[in-house]
């Protein structure tokens, strides 16, 4: 990020960031050392430099531990022999009602999300790998038979995995739901969130 400079760093503090400077305050022996102080103002300089300028508003950019790009997911099979990690910032995550994907989880709908193929490796086991159709591979558990990723050779780059193989699911919620026409009569959606009838190559409803 870029650091503020002239009278644009000059602004004052808004009443949900005084929380945070609060917090920040030095410890009572070092605030009368002239030394202490000056440390204490460079360490503020570096704190506030994650502050940054959104018209009016203000906003502290600071990296928590539910932040996709920034963390790494981890995630593997019910039985725990195989595990894996990603690396990179998760995209397409959706919520898939398609024939193909219900049959091979035996549940109503399954969620995915996308990674870069570099930026996903499995780190312990190995995994089965089965050709669902001509251009789809997709990979499970041999042993407890946990589905774990999708490729088509459509999109040679890129791999799916499946959202609640991941420790912590909720890190990677849905955007949408993709193969809505396929959707069970008995399963309503309500949420929501956009529903495209094939995949994104078509216009949500």
């Amino acid at each position: 990020m870029k650091k503020p400079s002239g009278d644009d760093w000059l602004v004052p503090i808004s009443q949900t960031e005084l929380p945070f400077f609060n917090r920040v305050r030095a410890p009572r022996r070092q605030r009368c050392h002239p030394t202490a102080s000056v440390r204490f103002a460079r360490h503020m300089w570096r704190r506030l430099a994650t502050y940054h300028r959104r018209g009016t508003q203000f906003a502290f950019e600071r990296r928590s531990l539910n932040d996709e790009a920034g963390k790494m997911l981890t995630g593997g099979c019910l039985c725990g022999k195989v595990r894996y990690e990603v690396t990179g910032a998760p995209f397409h995550s959706t919520i898939c009602h398609c024939v193909d994907c219900r049959r091979c989880a035996a549940a109503p709908l399954v969620a995915w999300f996308s990674v870069k193929r570099s930026e996903f490796r499995v780190v312990q086991g190995t995994i089965a790998r089965f050709a669902s159709s001509k251009p789809v591979l997709r990979t499970f558990c041999a042993d407890c038979g946990t589905p774990l990723t999708y490729q088509h050779d459509d999109f040679p780059d890129e791999i799916d995995v499946t959202t609640c193989s991941l420790d912590a699911p909720d890190a990677v919620p849905p955007d949408d739901h993709t193969w809505a026409s396929q959707r069970l009569p008995w399963l309503p959606i309500s949420d929501g969130l956009p529903q495209y009838p094939h995949g994104r190559d078509k216009a949500a409803v």
